[in-house]
């Protein structure tokens, strides 16, 4: 059976919401590089927020790259983002600021979490990230395996790999 080339041209046939959902994340991951480069240099939280600018800088990759486990995990702290900059913003109103940078930020940032998750939702970014059955046609799909490198249609139960274009692989188990 003839196996299909992998498209070299997908992120210029990336959708607009999952543009702007990986302009959203570059926002943080660079805020989060911005962010251990100002830690003073005996610092020991250095380390570890280092550690997690370059784990979101591999994150921000694989999101890039159209990998289904990523844009999963995107929306998940999406979700969890929005929720937790919401209680920052709510308790900095009761302290009774109301302006400036400091409410700024968690706004923004509600904002960046709000996009990100919409746009990760669109029929055109599920598409994108491999995460359409071409036989029936259906956007209703799970993983068959923890790192989403299995794809199964829910209504047609057809399994296929990420990145081999829909390409039944049911048939060589």
């Amino acid at each position: 059976m003839e196996k299909r080339k992998l498209d070299t041209k997908r992120a210029m046939r990336m959708p607009w919401g999952t543009v702007l959902a990986v302009a959203c994340v570059t926002i943080f991951v660079l805020l989060q590089f911005w962010g251990v480069s100002r830690e003073p240099a005996g610092s020991e939280d250095k380390g570890p927020n280092g550690v997690w600018a370059v784990v979101s800088l591999v994150f921000l990759v694989y999101l890039y790259r159209g990998r289904p486990l990523a844009r999963q995990w995107a929306r998940a702290f999406a979700v969890f983002g929005a929720l937790a900059f919401a209680f920052v913003a709510y308790a900095l109103f009761e302290l009774g600021v109301r302006t400036g940078l400091a409410m700024l930020i968690p706004m923004l940032s509600i904002v960046c979490m709000i996009a990100i998750f919409f746009g990760l939702g669109t029929r055109a970014s599920r598409r994108f990230f491999d995460l359409y059955c071409e036989a029936c046609p259906s956007y209703r799909v799970r993983a068959r395996d923890l790192m989403f490198r299995r794809i199964q249609c829910k209504e047609c139960k057809r399994e296929w790999q990420y990145g081999q274009g829909g390409i039944d692989v049911s048939a060589f188990d």
